[in-house]
């Protein structure tokens, strides 16, 4: 959230949008091949990957923009979500 967040704060809607394109992709992708053989657990699973992938792909292009980093509170807030998510 952050980083798409701060890459339209530096007027980079194209590339906002090429990561949610991208993200949007593996999401359909991995559902194309994981929902037939997993079904609900198949699209959990393709769905958390491709929001992973877009926050990392967001992160990159955040952190090549800014040189910031926040991948430690990323990081932070994805393993406490899933921790509660496995509770």
């Amino acid at each position: 959230m952050i980083s798409d967040t701060a890459l339209l704060y530096h007027h980079r809607p194209k590339s906002s949008v090429a990561v949610s394109i991208v993200g949007a992709s593996v999401s359909l992708l991995l559902s194309y091949l994981l929902i037939p053989v997993y079904q609900l657990h198949g699209a959990a699973l393709a769905i958390a990957t491709a929001y992973a992938v877009k926050a990392l792909l967001g992160h990159a292009s955040f952190r090549r923009l800014t040189g910031r980093s926040y991948m430690t509170l990323m990081l932070t807030a994805s393993l406490t979500a899933g921790s509660i998510a496995a509770f």
